[in-house]
């Protein structure tokens, strides 16, 4: 039984009653391992497959302050993203369970950082459960969510993911880590590295912003000059808009997002730049499924952890309602035309009025 699993287990066992998480983090995995529990013994689960990590724990938090044993399940960076609504719900007991698994990524395989869930939580007096291998993953869990329930306070539990056996403590299970820049093992799955072979040969003086996930690693391979955190590629390019035109310099700025990303934590910042006529190029990269940590669908595609139907909402769609009035959709594998989309976004850029152009990039399977 692998630590995602086992964890899993013993949230069930404790009688876990609504579980979240989003695709793309280290603890999605879990969220599946709880769907195939609830499948198997016809357990009353809800499972939400939720935007963002702040969603999945907001979720949680509703359902538990109602008495509820919940869960969410985050990555490292995740955490980080859900922490101002954590900090919030410590204030004030709630009615039921609430647990926060917090997965870490030692050796940054999946992440561009690696960080301590322990000594964050030891600041703010967060309690934290941790375990050394699977069995005590599940019955640290299993503990974690009944504390949780008898003392009224949101708990987390650490884990280090599958970098966890069986029967070796987690130092030991870290020496067999390799660490190589730039997240290896995705060109063959993400969209985004035929979008960066065009754009630095035809566009050699365009400046061009990786954001989290695949483009992120753009960074590593030498493809990207700069990189911020996950969700800041829009903004992040709209201030360096902003610093170049205030001293009159016009720079071809181009930003990557992997299409989950561009759902989860780019909305706002889109709809800041179109609003003010910022000029540049995003690049939306549709994968539909989350390539660097473990594949799975992302809920755009329709369909969530638990193969529940779900409504989907069209990319261009939403960039038009932004304003956003330039807006193509190609193919990942034309480059030729992924050259001239780009050529005419430059020229389009050029305009007074212009707003940020949006060049949808998809596999031809992916309809988003």
């Amino acid at each position: 039984m692998t630590a995602s699993e086992a964890i899993a287990r013993g949230l069930v066992e404790a009688g876990i009653e609504l579980a979240t998480a989003c695709p793309g983090t280290a603890g999605s995995k879990i969220l599946s391992g709880i769907v195939e529990f609830k499948r198997m013994e016809h357990k009353n689960i809800h499972i939400d497959w939720s935007m963002n990590e702040k969603c999945a724990f907001e979720v949680a938090y509703g359902a538990a302050s109602l008495g509820k044993k919940a869960a969410c399940f985050v990555g490292q960076i995740g955490l980080n993203v859900a922490f101002a609504s954590i900090m919030k719900a410590l204030e004030k007991p709630i009615e039921g369970g609430l647990v926060i698994v917090s997965c870490d990524d030692p050796g940054s395989r999946s992440s561009d950082r690696e960080q301590g869930t322990g000594l964050i939580a030891s600041l703010f007096n967060i309690p934290v459960y941790g375990s050394v291998s699977p069995k005590e993953a599940a019955d640290v869990a299993f503990r974690a969510l009944n504390h949780s329930f008898e003392h009224k306070k949101p708990v987390i539990v650490w884990s280090a993911g599958e970098g966890i056996s069986p029967d070796s403590p987690v130092e030991e299970a870290l020496k067999d880590v390799r660490v190589e820049p730039g997240f290896p093992g995705i060109r063959a799955r993400c969209a985004p590295w035929v979008s960066f072979s065009a754009i630095r040969n035809a566009f050699p003086e365009a400046l061009f912003l990786g954001d989290a996930g695949c483009s992120a690693s753009g960074a590593g391979h030498g493809d990207a000059h700069a990189f911020l955190d996950a969700g800041a590629g829009v903004a992040f390019a709209a201030g360096l808009y902003d610093a170049f035109n205030q001293d009159n310099r016009p720079v071809q700025i181009v930003v990557a997002v992997e299409d989950s990303l561009f759902f989860r934590t780019c909305l706002t910042a889109l709809y800041d730049a179109a609003q003010k006529e910022k000029k540049f190029i995003l690049l939306i990269m549709v994968n539909g499924r989350e390539a660097i940590t473990g594949m799975e669908e992302i809920p755009q595609k329709n369909t969530a952890v638990d193969n529940i139907r779900l409504y989907s909402m069209k990319i261009d769609d939403i960039v038009k309602a932004f304003g956003v009035s330039f807006v193509r959709t190609i193919g990942m594998n034309d480059t030729p035309l992924m050259i001239g989309t780009m050529r005419e976004a430059f020229e389009y850029l050029k305009q007074d009025r212009s707003r940020p152009a949006v060049i949808i990039v998809r596999q031809d399977s992916v309809p988003l």
